[in-house]
């Protein structure tokens, strides 16, 4: 009976190692799944992370690279202004530009008395030393666009309601346009010569 106990222990032993051997292949099966799943997944990130190291820079990435070179001591916003003003006096020695600003919910125009007629966003003005120079009224949207408000140097209208009607016309006729590139040395010129009302009105 001792034989055959001893193989009944055997027997047992090996089972048990079997068993072992099975879990442990078990185990690392499942921690190969893991790290696959765990793969797939961080790809997709890695494959977004490339695609933007190798995208071209857009249009405005380009020009604000340029312009650090050929302004490098002037602000963004006082560049768009050179060039707004540049292509509104079209000419190379432009007069004098002093830039002001009104906030959104200011009256469009003070002279009328319907008082909801209002700018629905922040306006920079650019006005020049004399009425003849003219003026311009836009909104910055950040992206190489601004917002036109065509707001005349003078109001005409001999009524009330001809002026609160103009006044609404200016709301109504609100167009979006690209800021043009210019003439770098006319826009030197300006940068150089131009005043900024750092007050809102």
């Amino acid at each position: 009976s001792a034989p055959a106990t001893e193989e009944a222990v055997d027997e047992k032993e090996e089972a048990a190692k079997e068993t072992k051997t099975q879990k442990s292949t078990e185990g690392s099966e499942v921690e190969e799944q893991q790290v696959e799943k765990q793969a797939q997944v961080e790809t997709p990130k890695d494959e977004a992370v490339e695609q933007a190291e190798t995208s071209e820079p857009t249009i405005q990435e380009k020009r604000a690279a340029n312009d650090a070179v050929l302004f490098p001591n002037d602000a963004p916003e006082e560049i768009e202004d050179a060039r707004l003003w540049y292509d509104h006096t079209k000419s190379q020695t432009p007069p004098h530009l002093t830039v002001l600003f009104k906030e959104a919910g200011a009256p469009i125009n003070e002279s009328t008395e319907d008082e909801t007629i209002v700018f629905p966003e922040d306006v920079v003005i650019l006005v020049g030393e004399f009425t003849a120079d003219g003026m311009m009224t836009y909104h910055s949207n950040g992206d190489g666009t601004i917002n036109v408000y065509d707001v005349p140097s003078h109001w005409h209208q001999d009524s009330d309601e001809k002026i609160r009607l103009a006044t609404q016309r200016v709301l109504d006729t609100v167009t979006t346009r690209d800021v043009p590139e210019g003439d770098p040395d006319a826009i030197a010129y300006i940068l150089r010569n131009m005043s900024i009302d750092h007050f809102t009105q």
